[in-house]
């Protein structure tokens, strides 16, 4: 964000540089790089998810049926 709020700074001075948000080689070649680390992001946060959903499951949930597992979750829930 300050190299944005520079770059801003010294446009209205008439100082223009290579700048990462241009169409150039500098540019694409960061907009690349973003991409690869978001992309990397996001597949390291779907490891992470599905090793936490794997390991934080009750046991009830494995191997029984689906209204037996809600009979014991539900149990203490007063219905009127």
């Amino acid at each position: 964000m300050v190299f944005y709020l520079l770059q801003m700074l010294l446009g209205f001075f008439g100082v223009h540089f290579v700048s990462i948000n241009g169409s150039g080689p500098i540019g694409i070649g960061f907009s690349l790089i973003v991409v690869a680390v978001a992309a990397l992001n996001l597949v390291s946060i779907s490891i992470s998810l599905r090793e936490a959903c794997s390991t934080a499951l009750p046991n009830i949930w494995n191997g029984t049926a689906p209204s037996e597992s809600w009979s014991r979750w539900s149990g203490s829930i007063s219905r009127s």
